[in-house]
């Protein structure tokens, strides 16, 4: 075994990247664009299947809510 590649803590750090990364994702939301409330109800399975066929593929938190935010304008 050759004895030229041994580390000790003296070497500690030293092949430690120098340049610091960028932060990966996507930006975070303001506090005010946060949801944080939620909203659940029950359907019965036949309910339940209507809904998914109407659905047609959206997702159902987008529909509910977009739905939610309509009668909401529509009440002013």
């Amino acid at each position: 075994m050759n004895d030229d590649f041994i580390f000790d803590d003296e070497t500690k750090g030293i092949f430690k990247k120098s340049v610091v990364e960028k932060k990966q994702g996507r930006p975070a939301k303001k506090e005010t664009q946060k949801r944080k409330k939620n909203v659940s109800t029950y359907l019965t399975d036949e309910e339940y299947t209507a809904f998914l066929e109407f659905l047609d593929g959206r997702t159902m938190s987008t529909y509910l809510r977009k739905i939610i935010i309509e009668k909401m304008n529509s009440k002013s």
